[in-house]
């Protein structure tokens, strides 16, 4: 039997009672005022979870699913990724661990510091309602400037010898709407459904819409979650579907790049650092949100070659491999695969929604070379000279891909 730390035990506990809390809340509103009460409650959880600290906290063992004996596969063994837990490094005086709400005002309703309580427990980003009930939709105006951004891109990748590919990343709230109060109820068309069906209607922009897969997955196996329940990004499990997606339309240009099963890997779960709605709520390190971590078991993976990034820990740190230093806070980085020799290399300027792929993207492609903006670094692509590149933007954040300062950048 693991030992369980009181650490843990005292998250799991909080998580319980979030879980109940949202269940037993009987009213779909919730007072505005209650996102400046409750300091002293607050701080009495924090203090809490801190004396329960010790001074070598003990991490948490991986919990292996129902895995395939690949012990013929490969003479070495093949390990899980290393995560370093959050509990190696727990600042308790961070803001992100000062909470801004009282734990019990956590319920089923609740609107504040940009995060929205759903069913369950489940916490979403505000700035993804207006996506999902359709209030904010695109004008014809609007669509035609985004279809000639794309149709531009598109023509100057197929002018420099590449094949140029468009995806939206669906908001978890367009997987999940279960998810979301009965009373606020999921618009009839939303910009995503706007700007997929403008570009296949005007254009010939090929799009990778992931929204079917992850719906049947969903459907498959109810029982696993393929975005994190405290945090607005998909897990493993969703960036597993999104790339089958992906090499779904590449090998239909490119036969040769390999489309790898869930059978090839071997799926562990770990405590995550993916938890940004809770820590916007202050609740950072109290909460825990377990999440798959993939592992390819015949080892035959693509390897970090380069990368940068934006300071050495925050909420969006993943996961270390050894001296790769691959972690979240990366912006640009760089993938090489010589198990792959003669597949295509590929070029993609994504978001964070991107390191939940990352892990199968280079798996597939010789090369792949990682850029997070919203802008289209032509300069840089042709230099790359990629046979692929993927423009994916998250379904919130649209319109800062397909804003103004976007379209004053020439393509040249």
């Amino acid at each position: 039997m693991h030992n369980i730390s009181p650490r843990r035990t005292l998250t799991a506990v909080l998580a319980l009672l979030l879980l109940a809390s949202a269940a037993s809340c009987a009213s779909d509103t919730t007072d505005p005022a209650s996102d400046s009460t409750g300091t002293s409650a607050d701080t009495s959880v924090t203090d809490s979870a801190a004396e329960t600290e010790t001074a070598s906290p003990e991490t948490t063992e991986a919990v292996t699913t129902a895995a395939p004996d690949h012990s013929s596969l490969s003479g070495e063994d093949v390990e899980p990724i290393p995560l370093r837990r959050t509990d190696d490094w727990v600042d308790w005086d961070a803001d992100y661990n000062n909470p801004k709400v009282k734990f019990t005002d956590i319920v089923e309703g609740l609107i504040s510091h940009d995060v929205y309580v759903g069913r369950d427990g489940w916490l979403f980003y505000t700035d993804s309602i207006s996506d999902y009930i359709g209030d904010n939709l695109y004008s014809e105006t609007m669509l035609k400037r985004i279809a000639k951004q794309m149709q531009d891109r598109t023509d100057w990748c197929r002018d420099n010898g590449m094949e140029f590919y468009f995806m939206i990343a669906p908001n978890k709230n367009t997987i999940y709407p279960d998810k979301m109060m009965s009373s606020m109820q999921e618009g009839e068309q939303k910009r995503i459904d706007q700007v997929y069906d403008y570009l296949e209607a005007n254009t010939t922009v090929k799009c990778i819409d992931v929204r079917d897969g992850l719906m049947a997955e969903r459907t498959a196996n109810p029982e696993v979650d393929l975005y994190y329940p405290l945090d607005t990004h998909w897990n493993n499990h969703g960036g597993f579907i999104a790339y089958q997606a992906i090499m779904d339309a590449v090998q239909k240009d490119f036969p040769n790049a390999p489309k790898f099963s869930r059978e090839d890997y071997r799926i562990d779960y770990f405590d995550s650092h993916f938890k940004d709605c809770a820590y916007y709520l202050g609740y950072y390190d109290t909460l825990m949100n377990e999440g798959p971590v993939y592992t390819k078991l015949d080892g035959k993976i693509g390897h970090v070659t380069w990368h940068d990034w934006s300071g050495e820990f925050g909420q969006f740190v993943h996961a270390y491999v050894d001296e790769n230093g691959f972690q979240e806070s990366c912006f640009n980085m760089g993938y090489e695969n010589p198990h792959q020799p003669d597949a295509p290399s590929l070029y993609i300027v994504r978001d964070s929604f991107f390191m939940a792929m990352s892990t199968f993207l280079r798996d597939s492609f010789s090369e792949v070379t990682s850029t997070w903006t919203t802008d289209f670094p032509n300069r840089d692509i042709k230099e790359k000279a990629p046979d692929v590149v993927i423009f994916e933007i998250i379904e919130a954040k649209m319109d800062s891909a397909f804003g103004s300062k976007t379209f004053r950048n020439s393509i040249n």
